[in-house]
């Protein structure tokens, strides 16, 4: 009886690393809420000395989506777990190119095609980028390892009012851009682009038109994340577009001691919270 009395709050760390910055986000989940423990962002640091609070928590980091083989394969719904792992294993250099010593691999079963078959998403990233990657982190073991456009994706659907909106999330680093356009847990299509000196509204505008070429979708918002991001440049993407274009900001339902100055800086953690709601989606 009362067992929920027992549960101890889960704690989960997002850890966004880039050439500039390296941003940290902690949070804890109760029975009931998501509350903000602490966040940093710091400049041109000594990322070993920064995360080492965290060295035994669960971190979660991300990969970009350009360094991931994404494949969705059918398999015979008979098979448990355990079968499709190993199958994609034994079959790995025929899917990916590279084989499975070289392959860091994980995959999630999407859904029945029919009554004898599943569709099977294959997440694959080359093993010595996921170890440029933790590497950088000397005094954490990483536990858990995921891709950015996912992340960017997660923390984006905690502001959507009508969860069955189409929306394209973007994050801005110095100099690149991530597009991910999605509706509810599905991602129709990813995109990641160098962003160099050209005018960003132009370039988001640029990217939506080759998106509308392929795909017969409506985009009804537009949610603009990273570390750079002014309300000027809102209103040019608006401008361009003439799709509605909000800043983000994952962190309205969750309880924080200051949210005012938590919400200044919401869009520079967006992909950092992403992240760190890893282990809660999985969990």
């Amino acid at each position: 009886m009362f067992e929920w009395l027992k549960i101890k709050p889960t704690i989960s760390v997002g850890i966004d690393i880039d050439d500039n910055s390296v941003k940290i986000l902690e949070l804890r989940k109760t029975r009931t809420e998501i509350c903000v423990e602490s966040y940093a962002i710091y400049k041109n640091a000594d990322i070993s000395a920064l995360v080492k609070p965290y060295s035994k928590k669960f971190v979660t980091i991300g990969i970009p989506y350009s360094a991931v083989i994404n494949k969705t394969i059918q398999l015979d719904a008979k098979l448990n777990e355990e079968e499709i792992e190993n199958y994609l294993v034994m079959n790995m250099k025929k899917l990916t190119g590279f084989a499975a010593l070289d392959i860091s691999m994980d995959f999630k079963i999407l859904e029945k095609t029919s009554t004898n078959k599943i569709n099977v998403e294959l997440i694959a990233a080359r093993r010595e980028q996921v170890l440029a990657k933790t590497s950088l982190l000397e005094k954490v073991k990483v536990k858990a390892i995921d891709v950015e456009s996912f992340a960017l994706q997660r923390a984006a659907l905690l502001q959507l009012h009508n969860n069955n909106d189409i929306i394209a999330a973007i994050n801005l680093k110095t100099n690149n851009l991530l597009l991910c356009i999605f509706q509810q847990e599905n991602i129709i299509y990813v995109k990641e682009e160098n962003i160099s000196e050209q005018n960003i509204a132009q370039l988001i505008n640029k990217e939506l038109q080759l998106f509308f070429a392929t795909k017969s979708f409506t985009i009804n918002q537009i949610i603009i994340a990273g570390e750079t991001v002014k309300v000027e440049l809102l209103d040019s993407i608006y401008n361009e577009t003439n799709i509605p274009t909000t800043l983000a900001n994952p962190f309205s339902n969750m309880t924080f001691k200051d949210k005012t100055g938590l919400f200044k800086i919401a869009s520079a953690l967006t992909l950092c919270c992403g992240l760190a709601l890893w282990k809660f989606a999985y969990d």
